[in-house]
């Protein structure tokens, strides 16, 4: 079963003692009055706990009706008056779908008769399942008997607590319509809880809070305290000024425990997350620094060898220099003398030329000069060798075309 925190304060304590004084009582029935969240239903299935007493309550669902709560009573009935089990009936404002479910309870509380409850043939099955009990109690056996015999022990079994709210004008025109809401009834007011319960109730939530140290943790709890009675404080203060009610329940109290509770646990875990990202920040930043000093060790000594790559290029550049210096002089005779082979080339090609056409005109005679040697005979050679008239002339020609002959200017003389 759970429990308010409520139950454990004083106060709570205080209307614990009051119910089940009431249900200890024979056909003792409760009003509990208080707004909603004041800790009514949970003291009162404390106090029925304590009074050994079976808590019996309706659920609401969206297609509850007349029906159904009639079929709920009956349950009801058949547990209090046929088991013959100690039963609490423990009903609120919140399952008040309709008001005929008030009218009901209200025949509970003054007769312990609900009208028309069972139909002809489920009653006889309800009386013939009560009839040996009856009859061991000696209370006759008659239908009527047995039908007084059924709500007597209803009515000794059956206590019922109703939660009602005072808001608005509802539960005055309840009582009006309904007067055994207060003639067959103990009412227990439920009004503001007082300083000391408060606290309690907040020291009690916070108990397992690490807060740093207990003055912190009271300090926060006398401030849950002061905030919850300066809001009583002020919302009496508009009723009186702009007459307008504000509700201030103790659930409103424990959901701003709660709310503090669960704001706490996240502002907790947000700042755990940055002091982790911050705590990995800075390793990270430790494994850096560490990375840069062995690389600056890494850049000194690549420094010193660019440095000496770079005096080396220098000194290549400087023989680059120089060796292009050379190179452009010696493209620049290179050139000259291109320019002056070409020029005698071209010189050349004009003598060859003008060779080649003079030997196209000295062709014919070199021609008719071959024909005629070959008509020379070894006479004429004689002739020639012992000067006869004539052979100067002769020999003269013979030196000028023996090369074109033998191919050799010193040989024209084997001619």
């Amino acid at each position: 079963m759970h429990h308010s925190p409520s139950a454990s304060c004083r106060d709570a304590l205080h209307h614990v003692c009051r119910i089940h004084r009431i249900l200890s009582q024979p056909r003792g029935n409760a009003l509990l009055v208080g707004v909603g969240g004041s800790g009514r239903k949970s003291l009162a299935r404390l106090a029925a706990y304590v009074a050994e007493l079976k808590v019996f309550s309706i659920e609401i669902t969206k297609t509850y009706r007349l029906s159904e709560f009639r079929e709920d009573l009956k349950g009801l009935y058949r547990q209090a008056g046929v088991a013959n089990k100690p039963t609490l009936f423990l009903f609120d404002e919140t399952q008040i779908k309709y008001e005929t479910f008030l009218e009901d309870v209200n025949n509970i509380l003054t007769s312990g008769e609900v009208p028309n409850l069972f139909p002809k043939d489920e009653l006889g099955g309800v009386l013939d399942e009560l009839r040996p009990a009856a009859k061991a109690a000696m209370a006759g056996e008659t239908q009527e008997q047995l039908m007084a015999f059924f709500l007597e022990r209803v009515r000794t079994n059956l206590h019922v607590v109703l939660c009602l709210s005072p808001v608005g004008e509802t539960f005055r025109e309840r009582c009006r319509m309904f007067p055994g809401l207060v003639n067959c009834t103990t009412i227990d007011w439920f009004t503001e809880w007082p300083a000391d319960a408060l606290y309690e109730v907040a020291t009690r939530q916070m108990a397992s809070e690490d807060l740093g140290s207990e003055e912190v943790k009271k300090a926060v709890c006398r401030m849950f305290v002061t905030a919850h009675q300066s809001v009583e404080a002020t919302s009496r203060s508009m009723w009186l000024t702009i007459r307008r009610r504000n509700y201030v329940t103790p659930t409103h109290y424990l959901e701003t425990v709660r709310n503090y509770k669960a704001l706490l646990a996240e502002k907790r875990t947000e700042l755990l997350s940055k002091s982790n990202k911050l705590s990995g920040g800075l390793t990270k930043l430790d494994e850096t620094r560490v990375q840069v000093a062995d690389m600056k060790k890494v850049v000194e000594h690549k420094q010193v060898v660019v440095s000496q790559a770079k005096q080396d290029c220098e000194e290549l550049l400087v023989q680059i220099v120089q060796d292009k210096r050379v190179a452009d002089e010696q493209e620049k005779q290179v050139n000259a003398e291109a320019t002056k082979i070409a020029k005698e080339t071209d010189e050349a090609n004009a003598i060859a030329q003008q060779v080649s056409a003079e030997l196209e005109k000295a062709l014919p005679a070199l021609q008719e000069a071959e024909a005629a040697l070959n008509v020379l005979t070894k006479k004429d050679i004689s002739e020639l060798k012992v000067g006869t008239p004539g052979a100067a002339a002769i020999w003269f020609n013979a030196k000028r075309i023996g090369p074109y002959i033998t191919g050799s200017p010193s040989n024209w003389v084997s001619v």
